[in-house]
């Protein structure tokens, strides 16, 4: 079955193999299947990065930026794109971004502290979107705001255990199911 993940994948192995044109064509069958895939946008920039376009590359960083702003892995590709063209400044400000989303990785907090530390005359990232709305396959959704009149909804609380409720893999703490964990901000699994 034809899945916009198998062709992201695809498009990453073409990628490491360095195969801009095929991984461009991988990239462009699941943007056709997902429309607002941001990793699809990105795997397009990381393409045309490695095939000199620097304007389309930049185009669809930007693009996959707006559409997954705290998306880790979209900002450490967008940092090696610019590095690869030689934005120094550019590829510093990503690198920002990807150790304010991953504090924890500490090989990218030296490397960003080794070209200059971080840019401060940037724009903050967005915040974390604090409830999330799920909906089964029919478009129906699956929460009601009756299920939550009693809980303690104070930003510090956990909410308890549930079906709607999750384990973050970053912070470990138990969190509504979404894009982001309401405590630390790191990207939840969308199962």
């Amino acid at each position: 079955m034809e899945t916009a993940e198998s062709h992201l994948s695809a498009a990453e192995q073409e990628l490491r193999q360095g195969h801009a044109r095929a991984a461009l064509d991988e990239a462009r069958a699941a943007l056709r299947l997902q429309p607002e895939g941001a990793q699809a946008h990105a795997m397009i920039g990381l393409a045309h990065t490695l095939m000199g376009d620097e304007d389309e590359a930049r185009a669809s960083f930007a693009k996959a930026t707006d559409l997954a702003p705290r998306d880790p892995k979209i900002r450490y590709q967008f940092y090696l794109a610019l590095g690869r063209m030689r934005d120094v400044q550019g590829a510093r400000a990503q690198l920002t971004y990807f150790c304010e989303l991953e504090p924890k990785n500490s090989e990218a907090k030296t490397l960003l502290m080794r070209v200059g530390g971080p840019r401060t005359d940037i724009p903050s990232l967005p915040t974390p979107p604090r409830a999330a709305h799920w909906y089964d396959g029919t478009g129906h959704s699956v929460t009601d705001a009756e299920d939550f009149e009693d809980e303690d909804t104070s930003d510090a609380a956990e909410p308890p255990p549930g079906p709607d409720v999750t384990l973050c893999p970053e912070c470990s703490k138990r969190t509504w199911k979404g894009w982001f964990c309401k405590h630390c901000g790191g990207n939840l699994n969308r199962v």
